[in-house]
Order: structure tokens, then sequence, then C-alpha cells
């Protein structure tokens, strides 16, 4: 019989249309995959996304980058935002870059701080 109070960190909602990663659990991409973002990506309050120099993250138009108050993002490589992206950071929320990498903002795409 299987144990009721087993729960896993990551599960795919029951429609399948979302992907759920909850406190404790862990999203890892490897060296050489890449992941698509046609909308926004939300971190909460207390996540946190690494780039580690050799990997990037490319929001295209139309889609955007939501730092919530308490979660941080550390950059060691480019950060591109494509024509009529976005990148917002919350109040208490950081960003930081490694020596030689940065933010680049293509023309009609935006950065706010809070």
């Amino acid at each position: 019989m299987a144990d009721a109070t087993y729960q896993t960190y990551v599960y795919r909602d029951d429609d399948g249309n979302r992907l759920n990663v909850i406190s404790g659990g862990k999203l890892n991409i490897e060296s050489g995959s890449s992941v698509a973002i046609a909308t926004d990506l939300e971190i909460a309050s207390g996540g946190r996304v690494n780039l580690a120099s050799g990997s990037s993250m490319t929001f295209a138009s139309g889609s955007g980058l939501v730092l919530a108050s308490g979660s941080s993002f550390s950059v060691a490589t480019d950060l591109e935002v494509a024509s009529g992206g976005t990148v917002q950071l919350a109040s208490g929320s950081s960003m930081t870059f490694a020596s030689g990498s940065g933010l680049a903002l293509a023309s009609g795409s935006s950065a706010s701080v809070a």
C-alpha cells in the first residue's frame, strides 16, 4: 500500500497544464538544455534564480521577468530582453550581475525597479 503522506516537491497538475515546484523542490536545467519563456516568469518571495557562466535566458517579445520582494536573481552571463519584453524588480528584491556580464535591453523593452 502506498504512503498517503508522501508528497513530491515537483508535480504536474491533473490537467497537465502546469508544472509545480513547491517549497523544498528544485528545477535543474542541465548544461546544453534551454528554457523558452513565452509569457512572464514570476519569482515569488524567497525564490532564487541563478544563471551560471555559459548559461542563457532569453525573454521573447511580450514576455517578462517579475521578481517579488525578497526574491533574487544572480547572473554570471548576459541577460537579453527582446523588444517588448520586461524586467520588473519589486522593492526588496535583487538582481546581481557578475563582472563582465550585463543586462541587454532591446529597443522597445523595459526594466523597472520599485
